[in-house]
């Protein structure tokens, strides 16, 4: 069952890492020379300093939960010695659907 938990964590991330890396491509922002996708670090101040569309709180907003997705989904991918719990996918996927609603200028 842990490992479940783990999985959910990570999906949750990579759903809003992929759905805020296409918003800024669809912007005409360029990604780093040579990559596709933006760093999974720099991905938070790329969301909050460049993604239009919506508006400037809304977008830090997002940043902030991309940045807690990303520090939810390395504890679950890279540190088995932590326990991943139901309550830790509950919160990535809350953090998920907020993060999505904020996509759509929703939040």
């Amino acid at each position: 069952m842990l490992q479940r938990w783990r999985t959910c964590v990570s999906r949750a991330y990579y759903a809003i890492y992929s759905a805020a890396t296409d918003a800024l491509v669809q912007q005409g922002i360029v990604m780093p020379k040579g990559k596709g996708n933006p760093a999974h670090k720099t991905l938070p101040s790329l969301v909050g300093n460049n993604l239009s569309g919506i508006s400037h709180a809304l977008r830090w907003r997002l940043a902030g939960m991309v940045e807690k997705l990303y520090k939810l989904r390395l504890m679950a991918d890279y540190q088995p010695q932590v326990p991943i719990e139901e309550r830790h996918a509950r919160l990535a996927l809350g953090l998920m659907d907020q993060a999505l609603e904020c996509l759509r200028g929703e939040s």
